[in-house]
């Protein structure tokens, strides 16, 4: 069905044209906001992978290309 500018599941509880009853599915933005929900437990597993991985190959890449070393500055104190 179609109401108020959006899409919704509905079914019926009798023969009649009324009631309605709608089905509302989770979206995106409230599972993702949800500490403990699937969907964000599993992007931020998968973030962390990917960010563990990525991100030295990704510095040693602009290092390389801005002509600079991998070498950490020493910190004796001075």
């Amino acid at each position: 069905m179609n109401a108020n500018g959006g899409r919704f599941v509905a079914f019926r509880r009798g023969s009649e044209r009324l009631p309605i009853k709608g089905i509302y599915a989770e979206s995106p933005s409230t599972a993702m906001g949800q500490d403990g929900a699937a969907a964000r437990v599993t992007w931020q597993n998968e973030a962390s992978k990917r960010l563990a991985t990525g991100l030295p190959a990704e510095v040693q890449k602009q290092l390389a290309a801005e002509g600079l070393s991998a070498v950490t500055p020493d910190n004796s104190g001075d």
